[in-house]
């Protein structure tokens, strides 16, 4: 306990159960611990649905019950410029954008990695389910949760040395069912008894149309059969859609699904039932890849190499062959038929428990 009496950690704190334990567990195991909130989204932009005021209220409790500091920093304009507005001109490119990942590399890795730096302290925690270790060659390792369908190294893949070198995830080796009973046992209970956070990072849980159409506008266009060419009816814009969504169109005998968006004609493309050849692909072509040890494997440049990977949270892995085209761009091969793989989201790779990195969608 005396090496770690010495160390000052900052841990990010949100009120809930994963961000309250692991401020516990490190201030068990000696370290200074310090409670830091964020706020990221200014509640006057728009009836917002979000607890921004309840959840530093939570922290606030919590950090006095476990007699440490507390700190609230403000990165409304951080988030707005650097993840928000980034998010709203993919949409308006057709792409289908993770500002989850996004706001870890910019806002938490970044501009609180900064504010914790700049404070003289020498680690930044988490609540997040992800473990670390160190290779042999002193390289920082982003290693899957104990808890594998709690595990967030998805939303962490872009993230590199520097940054977590200064990271702490004191829950990573937990179960989820543990971290909550460990909560109640410790007596936090309004905090035991939070939903689980959902929605958009740091804006809330809200209909997503309702939300997004207050920043951008209707750019009502065609929905087209892909098959026949057949106008079956008319949307929003492409930006509402991505691929693989049921387009609610009614008077149709079978449901019709998202295939396909052509944003410089507006138009929308879409087949019949959701099982459609036309909504698997077995190639993506990747961009803006980001390898956490700094450099890509060895066999990319070479002869190409095979990993595990997955497109979204809480999907299986599956194994691909990835090749490098340029150094800005890859080639994922897989024998598995890739449902609804959308431009703009991430691709994360692996290797067994290593999160190797993770690379955009550009093409399917």
């Amino acid at each position: 306990m005396g090496s770690f009496a010495r160390k000052r950690v900052l841990v990010a704190m949100s009120g809930g159960v994963d961000s309250t334990l692991a401020a516990f567990l490190l201030k068990r195991r000696g370290f200074q611990v310090e409670g830091v909130h964020m706020v990221n989204w200014d509640t006057l932009e728009e009836s917002s649905q979000c607890t921004s005021d309840t959840d530093f209220s939570l922290v606030q409790s919590v950090c006095s019950k476990l007699k440490i500091p507390c700190h609230k920093v403000n990165f409304i304009k951080e988030y707005w410029n650097e993840v928000f507005s980034d998010m709203l001109e993919q949409y308006q490119l057709g792409f289908t954008p993770n500002p989850d990942i996004l706001c870890n590399e910019r806002i938490k890795f970044r501009a609180l990695l900064r504010y914790v730096h700049y404070s003289g302290a020498d680690y930044m925690a988490t609540g997040h389910y992800a473990r670390l270790s160190c290779n042999k060659d002193g390289k920082v390792q982003l290693l899957q949760a104990v808890d594998k369908n709690k595990d967030q190294t998805y939303f962490l893949s872009r993230l590199s040395q520097s940054q977590l070198v200064s990271a702490l995830f004191p829950i990573g080796d937990m179960r989820k069912s543990e971290v909550r009973a460990l909560v109640r046992e410790l007596g936090f209970t309004k905090v035991a008894e939070r939903p689980e956070s959902m929605g958009l990072c740091f804006v809330g849980a809200r209909k997503f149309s309702s939300f997004i159409e207050q920043y951008l506008p209707d750019r009502p266009g065609e929905f087209v059969n892909l098959i026949n060419g057949q106008v079956e009816g008319t949307h929003k814009g492409v930006h509402m859609f991505t691929i693989g969504q049921r387009a609610a169109l009614g008077g149709k005998t079978k449901p019709l699904y998202v295939a396909k968006k052509d944003v410089v004609e507006n138009k929308i493309y879409v087949v019949e039932g959701s099982e459609h050849p036309a909504l698997y692909s077995l190639k993506l072509y990747l961009t803006k890849p980001n390898w956490i040890a700094g450099a890509p494997p060895n066999k990319l440049t070479t002869s190409g190499f095979n990993c595990l990977v997955r497109f979204r949270h809480r999907q299986s892995l599956f194994p691909s062959d990835i090749t490098e085209v340029s150094s800005d761009q890859l080639e994922l091969v897989t024998q598995f038929p890739l449902y609804a793989a959308t431009p703009g989201q991430h691709v994360v790779f692996y290797d067994e428990e290593e999160c190797l990195g993770g690379a955009l969608i550009s093409k399917t």
